[in-house]
């Protein structure tokens, strides 16, 4: 995408001429189209594109951290607002969408935090922490349990598997936000459809 990590105290280097958005556009477009036609034909093209933006950003936050073990505030802070303005735009509960984004942020930082006093070293990357706060502004704070606990454990899983093939070990940095999107996407877009029981038992609308 031609984000590469920052050397400490220096600013992102962007190479203009390494992004490739219609890649991950059409990628997005796609995926997203077919998610929503699963929905029912009842399906807006404000939710189409709401669904479109969110997919683009944690395509491109994945990639980026994948390559960099770095998410960028270019792609995190973005998507977050983009997820508050999507719900000022469709009427949506806008107080639940902020209260989501202060838990995705406020729930990793304690984590980290408590992690950080036992062993004296970051657990969490700030990235992540934002990345998570995106993701509660555009679903609410009822689906940040669901998203930590399934990116946790699909982390452990991939991780897991890395340290069988010999590619990783224990102390190999594990670049948790593709995790993240993954569980969240699915989180978002889901909704009522796929998780009607686990939002009755959390008291989510």
């Amino acid at each position: 995408l031609g984000l590469d990590a920052p050397p400490d105290g220096a600013a992102p280097a962007i190479d203009p001429d390494g992004f490739r958005w219609p890649l991950w556009l059409w990628l997005a477009l796609g995926v997203s189209f077919g998610a929503l036609l699963g929905f029912g034909p009842a399906t807006s093209w404000a939710g189409l594109a709401g669904a479109a933006i969110l997919l683009i950003g944690l395509l491109c936050a994945s990639a980026v951290d994948l390559r960099s073990h770095w998410l960028p505030d270019l792609i995190t802070l973005p998507l977050l607002w983009a997820g508050l303005l999507q719900a000022v735009m469709l009427g949506a509960d806008v107080d639940a969408r902020v209260l989501g984004a202060a838990c995705g942020y406020g729930v990793l930082f304690a984590i980290n935090q408590i992690y950080k006093l036992r062993s004296g070293q970051d657990a969490i990357g700030g990235g992540d922490l934002k990345l998570l706060a995106a993701i509660g502004a555009w679903g609410g704070p009822w689906i940040l349990p669901f998203v930590v606990i399934a990116a946790s454990s699909l982390g452990a899983i991939a991780g897991a598997l890395l340290m069988a093939r010999g590619t990783h070990d224990s102390t190999s940095a594990f670049p948790f936000g593709p995790c993240l999107a993954a569980v969240g996407a699915a989180a978002v877009l889901g909704g009522e459809p796929v998780f009607g029981d686990y939002l009755f038992l959390v008291g989510g609308p």
